[in-house]
């Protein structure tokens, strides 16, 4: 190698990296984590008990998705009769619970306080827990439940024949 290369290998400075007198950052700590290495390995004591449960071991069982009577389930118990069986519990819960897709999937439906018709009781209800009291009549369970923005539109719309004070809860 010539000296001219050998010059420019060790003196070689890229536009992208020009050297610097500085440091480009702090170092990330002030001090050193000891003072000097040790001879031998460092260990804590051993502990009294296993500091948390030991996990269960894997399942030898069917673990697909089958529809239950509510929705899908994952649990190694489908009847032997049952043939919907599948891989994940959103396409068992599209499959048979999207009528209640979010029960199905275990999302708590959040209450939207519109009204809605209450055919039990005969009488328009709010979408709340019941156990807000008021005109709650509990969570609405599906989309194919048609809500109103007002006792009034929902008495008008499913109980007419009734006075708003009788249809109202």
């Amino acid at each position: 190698m010539t000296e001219d290369a050998i010059s420019n290998l060790t003196h070689h400075t890229s536009s992208k990296d020009p050297a610097t007198s500085q440091p480009s950052r702090s170092p990330l700590t002030n001090s050193p984590s000891s003072s000097a290495p040790t001879n031998h390995p460092t260990f804590r004591s051993p502990t009294q008990k296993p500091s948390s449960r030991p996990t269960a071991k894997p399942s030898n069982g069917d673990t697909r998705w089958y529809p239950g009577t509510s929705k899908c389930l994952s649990d190694g118990k489908a009847p032997s009769w049952q043939s919907n069986l599948y891989a994940s519990q959103t396409t068992c819960c599209i499959n048979h619970f999207n009528w209640d897709y979010n029960n199905c999937l275990g999302i708590k439906q959040q209450p939207t306080y519109k009204w809605y018709a209450n055919w039990i009781m005969n009488r328009c209800v709010q979408d709340c827990d019941s156990s807000e009291g008021g005109s709650c009549g509990g969570i609405v369970g599906g989309s194919y439940v048609i809500t109103h923005n007002s006792a009034e539109a929902c008495c008008s719309a499913h109980m007419s024949y009734m006075s708003i004070s009788q249809c109202k809860y």
